[in-house]
């Protein structure tokens, strides 16, 4: 291994603890809150249990329910979901397409 590729994956890891780090505010949105923990867990299931922990619920058609692991898979994928933070986005949309693939979840 070249010291440019250890450099390039040191920087690597330093972006992903500076997102590990991002703490988790009381007015995210669900779908920051959701890319966070996704960032953290890399677990939809996770994910839903903790969402539905905070109180969060869908609402369809006047009825009311918890977040399933399909709806945390949903919004990671959404091109409309808004998040502020772009690196954030990026980086866990490529975990979870990793993920679903059965690649190795860091290669990012």
């Amino acid at each position: 291994m070249k010291i440019e590729d250890i450099n390039i994956k040191i920087n690597e890891f330093n972006k992903l603890r500076k997102l590990l780090m991002l703490p988790i505010n009381s007015d995210d949105t669900v779908e920051e809150k959701i890319f966070k923990k996704y960032l953290e867990l890399e677990s939809v299931s996770k994910v839903a249990e903790y969402i539905n922990g905070l109180g969060y619920r869908i609402n369809k058609d006047n009825k009311s329910r918890k977040y399933i692991a399909n709806d945390i898979s949903s919004v990671i994928l959404s091109r409309d979901t808004k998040i502020k933070n772009n690196e954030l986005k990026s980086i866990v949309i490529k975990l979870f397409k990793g993920n679903k693939k059965g690649l190795n979840s860091r290669k990012w």
